[in-house]
């Protein structure tokens, strides 16, 4: 798959970032294992999930080489981290799980290696930042992705704010504001760019920064965005195509809806009750059973048995719970928004309410759904469903695009 290369301005981010993550290079011992290189030519692109990533060529044969006290070194642009293994656990399957440490830099930290016959996952923690590495060994191709939040902190001139509608300052008869919409800004939105909204009734400006892009069959694209200051249970989704685009915003004043016409670039904004307290509490629902019996770490896609009803019948505020056999966990969740962009689609949004922060999107179709699960520190998961026969698997999202596993 071609992956498209950065915009200047996210790779300016990017570098600015990774200098700031700077650690100077020590010299390794004439052992030290040099684990990739950057691509040849211009590592910066574009990660599956929107992030911005370094492409990189890993050794992976080398792999084999390591034992405990092995130091390797992972080039990045303007630096390189020198690691040494520390310690090491073989589990079933040929999975080996090494720790170690960073050495003789400026910074503490530390990292994971999980290696198995067909990738290797590094996760590397240190007090300035973080960064998860993805490696095919068949392939030797791989990926570098920040952890840490790209957007904060961005520079106007780098990434522009846009104003996408003006307010009717009067109510119609439904109680709906109208609002003349800047519909051509959905055409050339891109990640890390601000969106300035006016709420109706009192007016409120807030800015929203998009940090999510997830494009979809017939030129439908899904943006995720938060608004500044805010924390994860504040935030804007954008359903966009060639013919409007359905907005769900959920802030402090209440959570909105509006449908924009790309045609006649007028819309609609009305507040939805659905924050209101005397909303009846509605009962934690599992979505899926996983068949544990054939499920291996080695080849980890988890196949499931579905609650296709319990999907059918998902409204706002309903809770949910899901397994994750690859985290051997539970996550809980609550919907709180809906999105329906056509009359055979339906879009759910639910805050994770986990101790690990993240948010679920859910699209229910009539002959299937899917499940995106994003998690901090990177975890990330796709469930494809059958609707019809109850069936379906849940991957890592990195494996489903990179073939890793």
């Amino acid at each position: 798959m071609k992956t498209p290369a950065f915009t200047s301005p996210i790779a300016a981010l990017f570098i600015s970032l990774l200098i700031f993550f700077y650690i100077p290079t020590i010299s390794a011992n004439n052992n030290a294992i040099s684990l990739w290189e950057l691509q040849q030519g211009s590592p910066y692109g574009t990660a599956p999930n929107g992030s911005p990533a370094i492409f990189i060529t890993a050794h992976a044969d080398k792999l084999n080489k390591m034992v405990i006290g092995t130091q390797l070194t992972l080039p990045f642009p303007n630096q390189k981290i020198v690691l040494q293994l520390t310690e090491s656990e073989q589990n079933s399957g040929n999975i080996t799980i090494w720790q170690a440490n960073i050495i003789g830099q400026s910074c503490s930290g530390s990292a994971s290696l999980i290696v198995t016959p067909k990738s290797t996952r590094i996760n590397l923690f240190t007090n300035e930042g973080s960064y998860e590495v993805q490696i095919n060994n068949t392939t030797g191709k791989g990926l570098i992705v920040s952890e840490d939040d790209l957007i904060k902190n961005v520079q106007e001139a780098e990434h522009p704010t846009l104003k996408i509608w003006t307010l009717s300052s009067e109510q119609n008869a439904k109680g709906d504001y109208a609002v003349i919409a800047n519909t051509s800004v959905f055409n050339r939105l891109q990640l890390g760019w601000r969106l300035q909204i006016t709420l109706p009734q009192n007016h409120k400006t807030l800015i929203a920064t998009l940090t999510h892009r997830e494009s979809q069959p017939g030129n439908m694209t899904i943006w995720q965005g938060k608004f500044s200051e805010a924390n994860d249970e504040e935030f804007i989704t954008i359903v966009t195509n060639e013919i409007e685009s359905y907005i769900t915003i959920k802030c402090s004043e209440g959570t909105y809806e509006a449908r924009l016409s790309h045609v006649t670039n007028q819309g609609v904004i009305s507040l939805v009750n659905d924050d209101s307290i005397n909303q009846p509490t509605q009962p934690v629902v599992s979505l899926w059973q996983a068949d544990l019996v054939n499920y291996s770490q080695s080849n980890p896609v988890a196949y499931l048995n579905v609650n296709t009803s319990a999907i059918q019948q998902l409204m706002v505020g309903q809770h949910i719970s899901l397994f994750i056999p690859q985290l051997q966990q539970t996550l809980t969740a609550t919907i709180d928004s809906f999105n329906q962009p056509n009359r055979y689609l339906k879009l759910f949004r639910a805050a994770i309410d986990n101790t690990r922060n993240g948010y679920l999107v859910i699209k229910v179709s009539q002959q299937d759904a899917r499940v995106f699960v994003s998690l901090r520190r990177g975890l990330q998961y796709r469930a494809q469903i059958n609707m019809i026969s109850g069936q379906g698997y849940l991957t890592d999202f990195f494996s489903t695009y990179y073939g890793t596993y």
